[in-house]
């Protein structure tokens, strides 16, 4: 899996009990999309996690250790 992009969202904190926390996303991964649209900036991010996706699970593609890698998280409400 290759993306040609420069920026994406660093996580620097979540609730293990939260969905994604449940679904694999851990402090120090890069989000670098959601549901193959890229998220670049934080507000990328809040418009890809509402509407009809919540309660459904979403491919979430990150950076982690310098590996691309797409998990899948059931999207919770906020």
């Amino acid at each position: 899996m290759k993306r040609e992009q420069e920026t994406g969202l660093l996580l620097v904190g979540l609730e293990a009990d939260s969905p994604a926390g449940k679904g694999g996303l851990m402090v120090g991964d890069i989000l670098a999309g959601v549901a193959g649209e890229v998220v670049a900036h934080q507000d990328d991010l809040f418009v890809r996690l509402s509407g009809d996706v919540v309660g459904k699970s979403v491919a979430i593609d990150i950076l982690r250790g310098g590996k691309l890698e797409s998990i899948n998280v059931e999207i919770g409400e906020r």
